[in-house]
């Protein structure tokens, strides 16, 4: 399955068979974690891939992120986690997302926490759908418009849009313009929502990045100190991104 199309039909797994992962191909899954490129080039992360797995638990196997406990380390580990689990996908491996697991200590050696972690395998069921039967919420919802935007944004948004989220939470949100979004997360959310919302604004960072190599589409992403300054109730700034095919403007 080609990686676009794996972008729009992954879906949450959580029924695996009983069979281990050849060990050529649980190397390329090793390999690609550790060459994808980090949103955040200065904060790194660590993964812990387990054994294969025959206890009462539901998944063959489970990978571990580490993270620094900063908004920068946990957007990192969502960013990159996404990135291998959309892979996977295409490649006929399934996955779920996991917020706690008893593989891996909450802390490593390094002192980095337990960001999130995937559990993967082969499925026992279906781990495709149609995009119609995405559960999330519409553009309207998660989008401010303060000018229509050209056509490749609006696939970066629908693409943004039905990222995976702890809870189905989506806590993104997007003022929109032409050629640009500037993307925010909704604070002061409960619980467990509240503290892996940096790790799903990588998830959905994740999305984007997938989509935009695939479809052509050139982006940049920058953070506006003018922005960083500013409050916005119950949202915080994140990052701006601008459509690079256009004129460049980015506010």
């Amino acid at each position: 399955m080609k990686i676009i199309d794996a972008l729009y039909r992954r879906k949450s797994v959580r029924n695996f068979m009983d069979k281990e992962i050849e060990k050529d191909l649980l190397e390329r899954i090793e390999g690609r974690l550790r060459d994808t490129e980090l949103f955040y080039k200065d904060e790194k992360i660590s993964f812990v891939i387990s054994d294969y797995c025959r206890k009462s638990f539901y998944a063959p196997y489970y990978i571990g992120v580490y993270a620094s406990d900063t908004k920068r380390g946990m957007i990192n580990a969502g960013f990159v986690l996404q990135q291998l689990s959309v892979y996977l996908s295409a490649i006929g491996i399934a996955s779920c997302y996991q917020a706690k697991s008893v593989f891996f200590k909450p802390v490593n050696s390094e002192g980095k926490v337990l960001a999130i972690s995937l559990a993967i395998g082969y499925p026992n069921a279906s781990m495709y759908r149609d995009v119609e039967e995405i559960n999330r919420f519409k553009v309207d919802k998660l989008c401010i418009k303060k000018e229509e935007p050209n056509d490749e944004v609006k696939r970066l948004i629908e693409i943004a849009r039905i990222a995976p989220s702890s809870y189905n939470a989506q806590p993104w949100r997007f003022v929109v313009y032409n050629n640009r979004l500037h993307i925010f997360v909704k604070k002061h959310m409960m619980g467990n929502i509240e503290r892996f919302k940096y790790v799903n604004i990588g998830i959905m960072l994740g999305n984007i990045v997938i989509g935009s190599e695939e479809l052509w589409i050139d982006i940049k992403f920058k953070e506006l100190d003018d922005l960083n300054r500013r409050e916005y109730g119950n949202n915080e700034y994140i990052i701006s991104l601008v459509n690079k095919n256009t004129d460049g403007r980015i506010v």
